[in-house]
């Protein structure tokens, strides 16, 4: 396949891709059925490279399937997120003790001396940032399940999570935990870092409830 044919905006992969990007930023309202007709007639293609890649959406827990009904898009639903916060903060503990137990010394020091210079800039706080640090910390581990699996919780959450940098303090007292957490990773102290993991697991969990009737208004905005 030639480059200009892959970079195609009517290609399957451009398509599933284009949608993606409209699912995870909610630009369609919670629960709303996604026709395949009418975004193909959005996009300018087919029903079918859509109809494919809202196949692969639900496969994904980015949209919802319901048989002989068709496809949704997903609700806000605090007590999922949360679960996915959850599961998140467990695949952050094992690579932890893969980091500071197991881990080639070069690969500890170089997550230290970059995270440490990219987190020192108070005004750094983002969505894709904070999402860099993690996916980084759970690479190191080299078990691409845990990859796989964080990448696809990140996925499921970015809409909470992008609403959740927006607010200044909030998003300056997350940083500090950050930096917490690269400062007892240099140490190696496994004890300090797990509990500061709690913490921004904590911090994190109790902010989805109002995240997500914040959420629900922007959407419907739309």
């Amino acid at each position: 396949m030639t480059r200009q044919t892959c970079n195609d905006s009517t290609t399957s992969y451009a398509i599933y891709d284009r949608l993606k990007n409209k699912v995870m930023s909610y630009e369609f309202s919670p629960s709303q059925q996604l026709q395949p007709w009418t975004l193909a007639d959005e996009f300018k293609v087919s029903s079918t490279p859509v109809r494919e890649a809202l196949i692969r959406l639900g496969a994904e827990g980015l949209v919802a399937v319901m048989p002989n009904k068709g496809f949704f898009m997903k609700p806000l639903n605090p007590s999922e997120i949360c679960s996915l916060y959850v599961l998140r903060s467990q695949l952050l503990r094992y690579s932890l003790r893969y980091l500071l137990e197991q881990s080639r010394f070069s690969d500890h020091r170089s997550f230290v001396t970059v995270w440490e210079e990219r987190l020192s800039d108070l005004s750094a706080s983002s969505c894709a940032l904070i999402e860099e640090f993690f996916m980084d910390w759970v690479d190191v581990s080299r078990a691409q399940a845990c990859v796989d699996t964080l990448q696809n919780t990140n996925e499921r959450t970015r809409f909470i999570r992008c609403l959740f940098t927006e607010e200044p303090a909030r998003s300056r007292r997350y940083l500090g935990i950050l930096r917490d957490l690269v400062r007892h990773i240099k140490r190696s102290n496994a004890d300090d870092a797990i509990d500061c993991l709690i913490t921004e697991l904590d911090f994190k969990v109790t902010s989805v409830p109002a995240l997500c009737n914040e959420g629900l208004v922007r959407s419907f905005r739309n």
